[in-house]
């Protein structure tokens, strides 16, 4: 039987290059997205594995409940969970759900993607696989303006504030889950040549254009999430963040066990009325 991956953001990027590697390994990989036309031209692809597709809007939570009614209707166990979508917002943006956009792709969307799934993921001895960034360096948690209301908005800083999220949710789920079965691991991809900053202006457009001849490409950049979902033996390192396929330090600030505990309650409180 073929090992089962849920995976988001994976019609573009580091995404659709390990959606691409493991459908070639003959994986059975369930895709969250929400750009049908994309997914729908990988769905018409002949794999070695098999790719189902189920719409996913992670800016929506109604939208993520939905997905995840779908799954557990549809799916008896999953091996790993790949929280892989990520973005860098030029201008401040508000959800559907009221949510700072940057903040709800990044975190938000997927820790209600991740909790609505915990009994399944816990029955599954699953492995979830939360990509981060070295940008959680330029992360700060303000509980009192998570959603950027009172402070002047960054792109950066709030995507950086999102990826030091990444680190907290994965901390986290180890100590809550990982004496149950569960395994969560941190990675940062490197600086990759995608379309990931396509919409960006200013400085950011600036920056990622000037780095373009140093960076690597999707399928490299992909490397150390498939490395942590296929590699045997690796329980034990549950809880850490890895870079290059090694583990590795984080800042400093994504050491805060509290802070970790507190955004963990403040996403519980976020997402309350979508349960």
């Amino acid at each position: 039987m073929s090992k089962k991956i849920i995976i988001t953001g994976g019609t573009s990027g580091i995404g659709e290059a390990a959606v691409k590697d493991l459908l070639n390994e003959g994986w059975h990989v369930i895709m969250l997205a929400r750009n049908h036309q994309k997914a729908s031209e990988m769905m018409s692809q002949k794999w070695k594995g098999t790719l189902d597709y189920i719409p996913c809007d992670l800016t929506d939570l109604q939208s993520v409940k939905t997905a995840t009614i779908n799954i557990k209707a549809d799916f008896e166990h999953v091996d790993v969970l790949m929280n892989n979508a990520g973005a860098i917002i030029q201008e401040k943006e508000i959800t559907v759900d009221g949510y700072e956009r940057t903040f709800a792709i990044n975190h938000l969307g997927h820790f209600m993607l991740t909790t609505e799934l915990i009994d399944l993921l816990i029955a599954s001895n699953t492995r979830v696989i939360n990509v981060s960034s070295e940008a959680h360096k330029l992360g700060k948690m303000d509980f009192e303006d998570l959603q950027w209301q009172t402070r002047n908005y960054s792109s950066m800083n709030a995507y950086g504030l999102g990826k030091l999220c990444n680190i907290f949710f994965t901390m986290e789920l180890h100590k809550r889950y990982h004496d149950r079965g569960l395994s969560s691991y941190a990675c940062h991809p490197g600086v990759v040549k995608s379309n990931f900053a396509g919409d960006s202006a200013g400085m950011v457009k600036f920056l990622f254009k000037a780095m373009q001849p140093f960076m690597i490409s999707p399928e490299k950049g992909a490397l150390t999430q498939l490395f942590l979902t296929k590699k045997e033996g690796i329980e034990r390192l549950s809880g850490k963040y890895f870079v290059k396929q090694k583990l590795a330090n984080t800042a400093s600030q994504a050491k805060e066990q509290e802070a970790a505990l507190q955004l963990w309650e403040v996403s519980e409180e976020l997402v309350a009325a979508f349960r």
